[in-house]
């Protein structure tokens, strides 16, 4: 369990440290527009925007009317609610869902820690979009998933030991990242070993997900008895009944791989953990 405190005062950090100043930089000049309808509605409106996400981009723009969708949308990015701000990048994330890749979804919203916007001259314009892992870095943690799965799948055909093994890897993989500047993304569990719970989150969705199982990143909050604190899980699906996992808090960097987080139901685990109200 005391993985869960180090984790979730880390993300706690993190947002404090997101600009969400309503100041329109003299740079934001969109360096990749989308034409969309003047009256687009919500979704596309999102599905325009997740394309720009997508490619990484850290300024762009997008063609449309201002709308009580696009007023309410730079309020919760812009604004001072936390969780409002959270919403507002899952909603945005999921308006689409491509079924031939996982870096959309769940994954983008897993790296997104930053962004602004502002409205002029009929453009929703975005600046100061930040990701914890660059376009190049997601396609390299593709590559080490693909090569992870497929050695988890030649050693067994039980599915269950298939999920023991992928939880027994992210931990065994993983030394938790206790820098002051830590690391919060997938690749840096690959390639430097070192992250935290967002990471270890991201990485497992993504290795559940290549094995065949339906799989999500969960974003919420975790208690310690006395306060709760923002924390990052999974939950799978395995015969028909989604499970939850918690491998960051389950790996304690002994060479042990604990299960007291593996493969729970919702009754005994939502006494430590609680998932975000948009999921």
């Amino acid at each position: 369990m005391k993985r869960l405190i180090c984790c979730i005062l880390t993300i706690t950090v993190l947002f404090s440290a997101i600009n969400i100043s309503h100041t329109i930089p003299s740079d934001a000049a969109a360096t990749s527009d989308v034409s969309a309808a003047s009256n687009v509605g919500k979704k596309q409106l999102y599905s325009e925007i997740a394309k720009h996400l997508l490619k990484r981009e850290k300024r762009f723009s997008v063609s449309c009317s201002y709308t009580t969708v696009v007023r309410s949308l730079i309020d919760r990015l812009c604004g001072e609610s936390e969780s409002g701000f959270y919403h507002a990048l899952y909603d945005i994330t999921h308006a689409t869902d491509n079924p031939k890749t996982t870096d959309d979804g769940d994954y983008l919203y897993g790296i997104l820690w930053g962004a602004n916007c502002y409205y002029a001259d009929g453009r929703l314009c975005f600046y100061g979009v930040k990701y914890f892992e660059t376009k190049k870095q997601t396609r390299i943690v593709n590559q080490y998933t693909r090569k992870t799965a497929r050695k988890i799948m030649k050693k067994t055909r039980n599915k269950y030991e298939r999920l023991k093994l992928a939880y027994s890897f992210v931990v065994n993989r993983i030394t938790y990242d206790t820098r002051k500047k830590c690391f919060y993304s997938a690749y840096a569990g690959y390639v430097k070993r070192k992250t935290v719970c967002n990471g270890y989150a991201l990485m497992l969705y993504k290795l559940l997900m290549e094995m065949g199982f339906p799989a999500r990143f969960i974003s919420g909050k975790v208690t310690n008895g006395k306060k709760w604190y923002l924390h990052a899980w999974n939950k799978v699906k395995y015969r028909g009944k989604w499970y939850n996992l918690d491998a960051c808090s389950d790996d304690e960097d002994d060479g042990q791989v604990y299960g007291d987080f593996f493969m729970k139901k919702n009754k005994k685990f939502s006494r430590t953990h609680r998932a975000d109200a948009f999921y």
